[in-house]
């Protein structure tokens, strides 16, 4: 099953809210997502997170991650869909 992260961009901006974000997804072989974020995010968010990706692809969570000149939103990286 195919899935994009242009398509779950604005569902995943939304759970984040004001919250600086960046999604990458290193390339369309391996099945991981990583959400590189300013503080921390709650648990529910993250389960909410989890389940708009299929069983298959791991999403990983790296708080406290993002520097200064990063801006939210989606990487370069995260245009390949896998």
């Amino acid at each position: 099953m195919g899935w994009s992260l242009d398509l779950l961009n604005i569902s995943i901006d939304k759970i984040f809210g004001k919250i600086k974000h960046q999604v990458v997804k290193p390339d369309a072989i391996r099945h991981y997502v990583y959400f590189n974020y300013e503080g921390e995010i709650d648990i529910d968010k993250k389960r909410q997170l989890v389940k708009l990706f299929p069983d298959d692809v791991f999403v990983i969570f790296h708080p406290n991650t993002l520097g200064p000149d990063e801006k939210s939103g989606p990487s370069p990286m995260s245009q390949v869909s896998g």
